[in-house]
């Protein structure tokens, strides 16, 4: 079973302090103990940029349904009201898609500055 964060390349990015685990191959509704909503913070920094990436979960009571989700945002200098990235994901592997994707936005970004 592998845990999609050690098969992520989060480039030069600064992963918050968690043990955060989500398994690629296993029923969201077997993992629900690793479902909540600060699951982890990714910070990329250049000049006078502060790049967050962010990933949580979102649902009533936490539990597995039609309507719970993860969220991939992309917060610039804090600014969470006006987010650079923001995707939904229903499953693992497609939470692992959208932050791969937002890495890549990112890393572009910074690539820029």
């Amino acid at each position: 079973m592998a845990n999609i964060f050690s098969h992520i390349n989060f480039c030069n990015g600064k992963l918050s302090a968690t043990k955060a685990v989500l398994l690629l191959y296993v029923p969201l509704e077997d993992q629900k103990h690793n479902l909540f909503e600060d699951i982890l913070q990714v910070s990329y920094t250049s000049k006078d940029l502060i790049y967050v990436l962010d990933i949580g979960w979102h649902s009533e009571d936490f539990e597995v349904s039609k309507d719970s989700f993860f969220a991939v945002k992309v917060i610039v200098n804090e600014d969470w009201s006006n987010l650079l990235y923001y995707k939904k994901a229903s499953s693992v592997i497609e939470l692992k898609n959208l932050m791969e994707t937002a890495i890549s936005l990112i890393t572009k970004q910074l690539a820029q500055v």
